[in-house]
């Protein structure tokens, strides 16, 4: 039994090291006082922790307006993992153009 835990932190300790890699999927839109809420999912396919996580939304509503932000901050997302958050926005997403995207992380 120890061979065997051995065996398995050896070969945990040989998988490659890969940088956060940052996938974001909306999950749902709903009016939510003042505006708008935009529920979203963060998922992690890189190997490594992601610390400070900041994720920007982005609502642009008629072509030529100034586009509309929000941001949130997850403390950290690990590596292979999920977490889930929101954004909210004045104008409705749905019938403007909506990004939500990882703006930046740091190395724990």
């Amino acid at each position: 039994m120890v061979l065997g835990m051995i065996a398995t932190l050896l070969i945990a300790g040989r998988q490659e090291q890969t940088p956060p890699r940052f996938a974001i999927t909306v999950e749902s839109i709903a009016e939510s006082p003042p505006g708008f809420l935009v529920r979203f999912a963060i998922r992690n396919d890189g190997s490594q922790t992601g610390a400070q996580v900041a994720v920007e939304g982005e609502l642009q509503s008629t072509e030529g307006a100034t586009p509309e932000t929000s941001e949130v901050m997850f403390d950290f997302v690990p590596g292979g993992s999920i977490r889930r958050g929101g954004v909210f926005f004045r104008n409705d997403p749905g019938i403007g153009q909506l990004t939500i995207r990882a703006v930046g992380y740091r190395e724990p």
